[in-house]
């Protein structure tokens, strides 16, 4: 007898408790302008991989902030390098570019609770033996006003994890879910592959989760 086909469903973030829904580019462009100008302490925003997350948070705080205002934690950094550039760029508006990776880790948990809190000073600390001495990349504690972005793939939200649940609990949280044609029309204000485009665009319909790396692909 054949066996019985499984369908492959893609996990997506799920939402959480009060958290908000952003399915245009133009409230994440919102979002992203908001937090330029400072009106979040904490921001998290989670959705699938490929829809340019990244790229428009760090378009609007060229735009209103400027080279040198801002600092972006790439997803390679270990939590201990992220705390020392967190010291290297502190008071400075700061994003966690797909954070899972640090987030997945106990000492990033921390870390993320630490930078998070809801007072204007933030107190960081991290207690090793590589902060003492001269040649230490960073005080073994030290204060900070910076505000912090999180974005992230895939977010354990309240259900999963006590300590995601504290760093979700000091912020706002949303989850970006673009359409495929929300995707599409985006994508044709920077894409520039005539022939390309009127590909994807033929096959939309039976693309199950286009992203904007799809078109270079």
């Amino acid at each position: 007898p054949m066996s019985k086909r499984k369908l492959r469903v893609e996990k997506r973030p799920v939402k959480p408790e009060g958290a908000g829904t952003l399915s245009m580019y133009s409230d994440l462009t919102r979002k992203a302008d908001q937090f330029a100008d400072g009106a979040y302490n904490l921001l998290v925003i989670a959705g699938p991989p490929g829809v340019a997350k990244s790229t428009v948070f760090r378009q609007a705080l060229d735009r209103r902030v400027g080279p040198g205002g801002f600092c972006f934690i790439e997803a390679n950094a270990s939590p201990f390098g992220a705390y020392c550039k967190l010291w290297d760029n502190r008071n400075r508006l700061v994003v966690f570019d797909d954070a899972d990776q640090i987030n997945e880790q106990p000492a990033g948990k921390r870390l993320l609770k630490q930078i998070g809190q809801s007072q204007q000073w933030k107190r960081l600390s991290w207690e090793s033996k590589a902060m003492t001495g001269k040649k230490a990349p960073a005080p073994a504690e030290f204060s900070t006003q910076s505000k912090v972005c999180i974005i992230t793939n895939q977010w354990e939200y309240r259900e999963g994890d006590i300590h995601t649940e504290a760093v979700e609990d000091r912020g706002q949280c949303y989850v970006f879910s673009p359409s495929g044609l929300e995707v599409h029309e985006y994508t044709a204000s920077w894409f520039w592959d005539q022939e390309i485009f009127d590909f994807v665009a033929r096959h939309l319909p039976y693309l199950r989760r286009p992203t904007c790396r799809l078109y270079f692909k």
